[in-house]
């Protein structure tokens, strides 16, 4: 990653934690106090994420670790051979879009289709709806 990061082909990075991957990904498309946005949405296929047979939930959300990181689509073959100098290959899972919706499939089939709207306000506002 820092070498990736050095070489200037990280436009942006979220570790995979809490929440696992769709929980990271979301996050990335949230907007930030101080730099705005929030108006990207992102277009992932979850099916690509392991070979092991796990149910599309478990592929979304498992804690397993790792970065979900956005490089330039120009740069993704740089990226790839950088990681693949450490036996490390990415996953590929989408791309970034203009629309600001959030979709992922899996093996082609709608997992999650939401506005971003949608998802901030629950997001952001949740503890302050509760808190009223």
């Amino acid at each position: 990653m820092i070498d990736a990061i050095d070489a200037g082909l990280i436009q942006s990075a979220h570790d995979i934690s809490e929440g696992g991957l769709l929980i990271a990904l979301a996050e990335m498309t949230m907007p930030h106090a101080r730099l705005g946005g929030g108006g990207l949405g992102v277009r992932v296929e979850v099916g690509n994420v392991s070979s092991e047979e796990l149910t599309p939930s478990q592929k979304a959300f498992s804690q397993t670790g790792g970065f979900v990181v956005e490089v330039k689509h120009e740069e993704v073959e740089r990226f790839k051979k950088l990681f693949e100098k450490s036996n490390i290959t990415p996953i590929f899972l989408g791309e970034v879009t203009n629309e600001p919706s959030f979709e992922a499939t899996h093996g082609g089939e709608p997992f999650v289709m939401q506005f971003l709207e949608n998802l901030q306000e629950s997001y952001l506002g949740s503890l302050a709806k509760k808190l009223k």
